[in-house]
């Protein structure tokens, strides 16, 4: 998807329908409180602001089902935010709740979602109009859709919890993660940073975690030599960071490397030998880019461990090629990797996300690798 066009579309009453009812924006909080006035078999509920941003005009008809489902898990109050460029300067906006009956159907739980889309408008614009509306006193889950544009800035960054990208959507995957790199460093930046497109490799990594269970397995864990990881082509970026998870999780030294052909040298000091670790990442294309990892081979001394999701990403199918050992098995169910389902999975980890610091530390570094 071109961004540039997509920010250009019309919206129709037909596409802007999912929205709810428009009101005028000094009368928000009033119809807000209609929404929960006329029903007195409905009960609000709110444990978070849940922001979702995006300069895509095809945001108004792809989140709003999104936003509906997450409230099924996550009483909160969701902001829409649609930012186009250009054009004269205006602002709509829109009410809607989205109920959910409590067990044995009794009275039903509600949370509202208000929606603007503005056009022609200023980062200080847009950020006041986000501020004005979120449920005071709760945290803030902001989802930034696409690049980092200039509306990301320090004075909005400052009151987030919780940042939700997904790098995979960035035209130039470096450029964004110095961005994001230097938001945590803003004074009054706080927030607990999150990638859906580091988030999209769990299957994965879960898969491979069962695998070096394997006692026979794990011991060979100071002798691999070579791991091999295949992508969907569109995926380009969640293979660079299954490459740099591995070397997080096994505390691989970076080397050198060429982000050009994707080949990339570490170094693993076990005792006091240290020893030459290579990781590719190879590329293939996909009609699909549910599961965006295709096959993931380790290689030690004296053998291999393949791992490749079924031909319908169904599962993950696990291959041990050891000396008076082979044999493949069935290994883990693969969950769904559209955005709902991720945004479900970060936000049910309750602002955990340890491993991503280590991980995108390493990746900065394929990023910048050159050959020599």
């Amino acid at each position: 998807m071109n961004p540039s066009s997509s920010a250009q579309a019309t919206l129709t009453p037909e596409s802007t329908a999912v929205l709810g009812k428009e009101v005028k924006l000094p009368a928000i909080d009033r119809e807000l409180r209609v929404l929960f006035a006329e029903d007195s078999g409905i009960s609000r509920a709110s444990l978070l602001n849940l922001v979702v941003y995006s300069e895509d005009a095809a945001s108004v008809e792809r989140d709003t089902p999104i936003i509906q489902e997450l409230t099924r898990e996550t009483a909160c109050r969701a902001l829409l935010i649609i930012s186009l460029p250009g054009g004269e300067p205006s602002v709509r906006a829109w009410v809607q709740a989205h109920c959910n009956l409590t067990t044995g159907g009794g009275k039903a739980v509600c949370t509202e979602q208000v929606s603007f889309v503005i056009r022609g408008a200023t980062p200080a614009y847009v950020r006041s109009s986000i501020f004005a509306h979120l449920d005071s006193d709760l945290p803030v889950v902001f989802w930034w859709h696409g690049d980092l544009s200039s509306a990301f800035e320090e004075s909005l960054v400052s009151r987030i919890d919780r940042l939700i990208v997904d790098s995979s959507s960035w035209p130039d995957p470096r450029d964004g993660f110095r961005k994001l790199f230097a938001a945590i460093e803003w004074e009054g930046s706080q927030f607990v940073a999150h990638d859906l497109a580091f988030t999209r490799l769990g299957p994965v990594c879960s898969a491979v975690a069962v695998a070096f269970d394997d006692s026979q397995v794990l011991e060979r864990t100071g002798r691999i030599e070579k791991i091999r990881i295949v992508c969907a082509t569109p995926r380009r970026i969640e293979g660079l960071f299954l490459a740099s998870w591995f070397a997080c999780r096994l505390g691989l030294t970076f080397v050198s490397g060429d982000l050009e052909d994707s080949h990339f040298e570490f170094q693993n000091g076990e005792g006091k030998k240290a020893a030459s670790v290579e990781i590719d990442v190879a590329y293939r294309d996909k009609e699909s880019i549910g599961q965006p990892i295709l096959e993931v081979v380790i290689e030690t001394d004296d053998g291999k461990v393949t791992l490749n999701p079924s031909p319908d990403d169904a599962f993950f199918r696990t291959c041990v090629d050891l000396p008076h050992r082979k044999e493949c098995q069935e290994l883990l169910p693969i969950r769904k990797c559209d955005d709902g389902s991720l945004m479900a999975a970060v936000l049910g980890r309750a602002g955990q996300n340890r491993q991503f610091p280590g991980t995108v530390a390493i990746l900065r570094e394929l990023l910048d690798s050159e050959a020599e």
